[in-house]
């Protein structure tokens, strides 16, 4: 998570405490010498810790060659202001803290003076809102979402309710550093995890020619472990299968990503190991942004197969409705009509909401939508009326290019039945889709 800081200037004495780059450098970064250590312990009871060099992190060959094209992949989705306030963060943030429960959590970032400066320049206004407000102990406080506040204190931005935030910044023993946060030589991330009787513990190591991602559990069963373990093969197996061209050279990229993963078990104990070496921190960055790219790809198909299911219902309802009309006319319905859609535009990578008015003239077929919707509706009658298309047109990720989803209903005027075109008799409704993505 990003998290930037704006507003004035921090006096001097706030940035006091502050650590230098050498300091995060060291064997144990994780140390009494954090900055971030001061805080720690606000919510003894947290089950999520987190604690990242991230100093070390990004100034490591590989992500000087994979940051940027992180940020170019994150284009899409932010606009010049936030990526601005994401660089910043970046170019200046040393340490990066969690620590969560079931209900709230904290997030810590250290920065050097400088980097707090030009991450509040750059962040004001955007990703944190202008809005003050007063929180004890903080040198600067912001309101955000809900019952959120961003506090900075002594170069450190903490982020979280309001009363976690009082409590980390108000004086307190924080006990000693928990020692499974404690970096060794090369790792920059270290997080542990115990939720509904699943415990784990993550460590990632980045150095030269070298990138390892290990996470070691265990789960309350042999069963569940199993379970775990069949699951997460069969994913890779279902990724491996996925590539259509082997020649293509995502292929090759996406082949060596899969065979550096292994995954092992014992009993109730599994441990899972991603890991690239013997490889150029430039071929690794190529290799690890393939990856993202991927991902990003996949989650963005995911949530627009989510979007997607509302035109699915909804064409299929309106159908089923027109059925139902035709079962039920006397006289026999001669002629198919059409309805004006719903929207008058096509919703633009947001949500419309309709009114009653909007869907008067769909009475007829007893249908209308009151929850916010992605598409337009709209059924098109063909000028003789044997036959009539229910379509919906969206534009789920804004860029003005539409998908367009349909389907076919034929009229048997001697019978007075409405027929709807299918892929076949077992498949069902044979909805044809175009750019459906869009």
């Amino acid at each position: 998570m990003l998290i930037g800081c704006g507003g004035q200037a921090t006096p001097p004495a706030a940035n006091a405490l502050a650590v230098p780059a050498s300091a995060l450098e060291a064997k144990d970064a994780g140390a009494p010498g954090s900055a971030l250590r001061r805080y720690w312990g606000a919510a003894p009871n947290h089950n999520i810790k987190i604690y990242g060099d991230l100093g070390g992190l990004l100034h490591t060959d590989l992500f000087a060659q994979l940051v940027p094209g992180l940020m170019h992949i994150a284009g899409d989705s932010l606009g010049p202001k936030q990526q601005a306030c994401a660089s910043a963060v970046l170019a200046g943030a040393k340490e990066l803290g969690v620590s969560g429960g079931e209900n709230d959590g904290l997030f810590l970032l250290g920065f050097d003076p400088k980097g707090l400066d030009e991450a509040r320049t750059a962040c004001v206004g955007t990703v944190v809102s202008p809005e003050r407000v007063t929180v004890a102990g903080a040198s600067e406080a912001y309101a955000m979402d809900g019952s959120d506040v961003l506090a900075v204190d002594h170069g450190v931005v903490l982020l979280g309710s309001r009363e976690l935030v009082t409590a980390a910044l108000a004086p307190h023993n924080p006990g000693p550093w928990p020692k499974e946060l404690t970096l060794a030589p090369e790792q920059r991330l270290a997080a542990v995890v115990n939720v509904e009787g699943i415990s784990a513990r993550s460590a990632l190591f980045v150095g030269p020619q070298r990138f390892r991602l290990e996470i070691e559990g265990q789960a309350p069963s042999e069963e569940m472990a199993q379970g775990a373990e069949a699951g997460v093969l069969g994913l890779l197996r279902q990724v491996r299968g996925s590539v259509k061209d082997p020649k293509a050279p995502e292929a090759a990229a996406l082949s060596t990503l899969l065979d550096a993963f292994t995954i092992t078990r014992r009993g109730k104990e599994m441990t899972g190991v991603f890991e690239l070496k013997g490889q150029s921190a430039k071929a690794q960055a190529e290799l690890l942004g393939t990856a993202v790219a991927l991902g990003v790809y996949g989650a963005k198909r995911y949530v627009a197969r989510a979007k997607m299911a509302e035109a699915y219902t909804v064409i299929n309802i309106v159908a089923r409705n027109f059925v139902d009309v035709a079962a039920s006319a006397n006289p026999p319905l001669k002629k198919l009509f059409s309805l004006p859609p719903v929207p008058t535009t096509v919703p633009r990578g947001e949500k419309y909401q309709s009114s009653v008015a909007d869907w008067k003239a769909w009475a007829p077929i007893k249908f209308s939508i009151d929850e916010p919707q992605y598409y337009q509706y709209e059924v098109v009658a063909a000028k003789d009326g044997k036959s009539a298309e229910v379509i919906a047109r969206g534009d789920l990720d804004g860029n003005g290019k539409q998908s367009r989803l349909s389907l076919k209903l034929t009229l048997d005027a001697k019978a007075g039945t409405v027929m709807v075109s299918t892929v076949s008799p077992k498949v069902g409704p044979g909805i044809e889709e175009t750019d459906p993505m869009e």
